[in-house]
């Protein structure tokens, strides 16, 4: 089992009773059976993802090659 770099590790069951326990935090990792079920981002984190996301896609895409 891996889990990825995260902030937090909860069960599901005690997410489910706080779904907004993620927003304070950067990642949260939600377990269910023991296992990584998916993870949560708050808002910033998001956001700084998509921009990541976004600069690459423009570097693969030919417009700003570091090369």
């Amino acid at each position: 089992m891996n889990i990825l770099s995260c902030d937090q590790v909860t069960p599901i069951s005690e997410f489910r009773k706080s779904p907004f326990i993620a927003s304070g935090q950067r990642a949260i990792c939600v377990l269910k059976d023991g296992k990584p079920a998916f993870y949560t981002l708050n808002q910033l984190r998001y956001a700084q993802l998509l921009k990541i996301e976004r600069d690459f896609n423009e570097m693969i895409s030919g417009k700003k090659l570091p090369f």
